[in-house]
């Protein structure tokens, strides 16, 4: 794991720390993947099978806190459907710390 910082598997939270090497397993229904220490990341955790699915689904904020108790990151959020992002900048980009 690249740096000082900790790093957590988004599933099972399992700390690993920075700076270490880990031989980790991957399979067609697990995927390894892990957050850094100090990010905030928020996920739509509902299992579906299309896009148009998740727009009303609740956000799930993941905040993992660095060596001072500190956290950044920012979400997002579009209509999800158009273009208007680009020809009316219809949208929200909101940072958290």
């Amino acid at each position: 794991f690249p740096g000082k910082d900790n790093w957590f598997d988004v599933i099972s939270y399992e700390k690993y720390e920075g700076g270490s090497h880990v031989r980790v397993a991957a399979s067609l229904t697990k995927i390894p993947v892990y957050q850094r220490s100090g990010s905030i990341v928020f996920r739509k955790m509902r299992a579906r099978r299309s896009t148009q699915m998740m727009i009303s689904d609740p956000y799930t904020v993941i905040v993992a806190l660095d060596a001072a108790g500190e956290s950044v990151g920012s979400l997002y959020i579009d209509d999800e459907s158009s273009f208007e992002y680009k020809t009316s900048k219809a949208y929200c980009d909101i940072k958290f710390s």
